[in-house]
């Protein structure tokens, strides 16, 4: 905080505002700025208010904050050493700086950037003109940026990220995502494809994204945009053929290094890739492909360190004709979550069969409009109750009856057998089958490390919040655009992530959208006209929390940038 200070000089009295912090231990004074004499003081108090007419406000917190964090990283300098354009006006790496802190702060069409950009600090900070940032202004700069020049951009970027803020690197999280577009289904992008979608947009196409993060903060280190048709494990001998040179070039310390991925990755080529790489691994199995280990009885689970409601067992088991070890882990909460979610789907699958049952009720003539489009023949009928049955676990316990009674007419009947969805209740849900080629690590070691999947699961839940560091909107149709455009929202995720990951070495555990949403109600208030020259630019009011971020992010460095 600034307090006022005199100075005597040639015996009459100056004042000074001031503000001094800690160097090598020993307060000094590191700014300070010239009042004028009591006379000067008395009057500016007088006529402060006179001469203001009207105040323009500008969003500063998180926009400063983050900018801080990419000046720190030398990140539009990276950006611009492998984008090849000429050193003339705004430069490719500032065009996508200003887009990952937008995709973070107030994520918004290229169009409406500009007016985002107008109303924020970026716009001191950079001395850029608003009108520099239209639409076809950044439409242009991405197109110097191809698949080759991103990941260039990364490796260097993953080292800068290692060499300033030191992460522990050894172990790497991995799993993939995908988000639907609204594209045409004439459009020719090879990017986006119809395929499963985890928003359940199947209707859609949708793009596909693969993501490596440090267990250490969850920064992205790598990542790779793909076709939205393609399967996981389809994907993984891929990834792990591009992760062989890309982080041997970002230094990383390989033979050491640990992947950490689900059990969607699954499968014999897949095994064999990850033996013949020089990496490490801890994956998950699928639990009723191994009924011996499910069978092991709860009281030879031994308790782990952290969760305290999580045991777990060792054990030794060929899996993929290699010996592997494989650890049991048993969460009571988890259980009665796994309990609660499949009763919510059972009880589902249970309405949409009594609806079944009304339509076959019907008279042929009318079951065409019931159906919903099918005539309510036999095979039709089949084709439904074979969609309404079909999620995983729901064949054990609900048993239907169908079968053909007459012309045009049917009997279908349905139960939950109880004992079936007691025995799966003990011996599946809340369990996890873990296995690893880390023999030498104990127990807790592996279980913390699938743990952190949790946390790769929770960056792709936040890009797919409308609000802070979100993918959408996307509004880009070619595929080049699509792959920057997943480059700068990787960028985004990687600079909130580092701004939380300061915060919390300074003693705050905030949300991530917490820590965005309170820094951007930190803002700066432009006095017209200024009561005096240099003075018109004030902070908002902060609360308490906002005051503590402020200071510890030391953002009063940027107030006289």
């Amino acid at each position: 905080m600034a307090y006022l200070i005199t100075k005597t000089i040639r015996g009459r009295k100056y004042y000074y505002l001031a503000r001094s912090q800690r160097v090598n231990g020993i307060p000094r004074i590191v700014w300070q700025k010239y009042i004028g004499t009591a006379a000067d003081v008395a009057q500016r108090l007088q006529t402060h208010h006179s001469h203001i007419k009207e105040v323009d406000v500008f969003e500063f917190g998180a926009c400063a904050a983050l900018w801080q964090i990419a000046k720190k990283l030398d990140l539009p300098a990276i950006i611009d050493r492998h984008a090849g354009k000429r050193d003339q006006g705004v430069s490719v790496g500032t065009y996508m700086t200003v887009a990952a802190i937008n995709r973070c702060v107030a994520p918004t069409s290229k169009r409406s950037i500009s007016h985002w950009y107008r109303r924020c600090a970026l716009r001191r900070l950079l001395g850029v003109s608003p009108s520099r940032f239209s639409s076809q202004r950044f439409w242009d700069h991405m197109d110097y940026l191809d698949e080759d020049k991103i990941l260039a951009i990364g490796k260097d970027l993953t080292k800068q990220v290692q060499a300033v803020y030191g992460l522990q690197t050894n172990t790497l999280l991995y799993d993939t995502t995908n988000f639907f577009t609204f594209l045409s289904p004439y459009n020719p992008s090879d990017l986006a494809r119809h395929g499963k979608n985890k928003q359940h947009r199947d209707d859609l196409r949708q793009v596909g994204l693969a993501l490596l993060v440090s267990r250490d903060g969850q920064i992205p280190l790598f990542h790779w945009t793909y076709r939205g048709n393609l399967h996981d494990a389809k994907v993984f001998p891929v990834l792990v053929e591009k992760l062989n040179g890309y982080l041997k070039d970002a230094h990383f310390p390989q033979q050491d290094l640990t992947l950490v991925y689900d059990k969607g990755n699954n499968s014999k080529n897949n095994q064999a890739v990850i033996e013949s790489s020089p990496f490490h691994f801890v994956g998950s199995l699928v639990p009723f492909q191994h009924q011996d280990l499910l069978e092991i009885p709860l009281p030879r689970y031994r308790k782990c360190s952290q969760p305290d409601d999580v045991t777990a067992f060792r054990a030794s088991k060929k899996i993929m004709n290699v010996e592997y070890t494989v650890v049991l882990t048993f969460s009571p909460k988890r259980r009665r979550k796994d309990l609660h979610d499949f009763q919510a789907m059972l009880q589902k699958r249970l309405d949409q069969l009594k609806e079944a049952q009304r339509m076959l009720a019907k008279k042929p003539s009318a079951r065409r409009s019931a159906f919903r489009r099918t005539d309510g023949r036999e095979g039709a009928v089949r084709k439904l109750l074979a969609k309404i049955t079909q999620a995983r676990y729901l064949s054990q316990v609900l048993k239907v009856d169908f079968r053909k009674t007459g012309p045009g007419e049917f009997h279908l009947s349905h139960h939950v057998d109880q004992k079936a969805l007691r025995r799966l209740t003990q011996q599946i849900f809340g369990k996890t089958i873990l296995y690893t080629d880390r023999h030498d690590w104990d127990t807790d070691a592996i279980v913390q490390a699938y743990r952190g999947l949790r946390w790769i699961e929770l960056a792709f839940k936040q890009m797919k919040d409308p609000h802070f560091v979100s993918w959408s909107p996307r509004l880009h149709w070619t595929d080049s655009k699509i792959r920057v455009h997943a480059f700068y929202c990787v960028l985004a995720l990687t600079l909130a992530n580092l701004l939380k990951r300061e915060l919390a070495s300074k003693g705050h555990r905030l949300e991530l959208d917490t820590t965005i949403e309170q820094l951007s109600q930190i803002r700066e208030t432009l006095l017209l006209p200024a009561p005096t020259k240099g003075s018109g630019l004030i902070l908002s009011r902060l609360s308490p929390l906002q005051k503590k971020l402020y200071g510890d992010l030391n953002l009063q460095e940027l107030r006289g940038a």
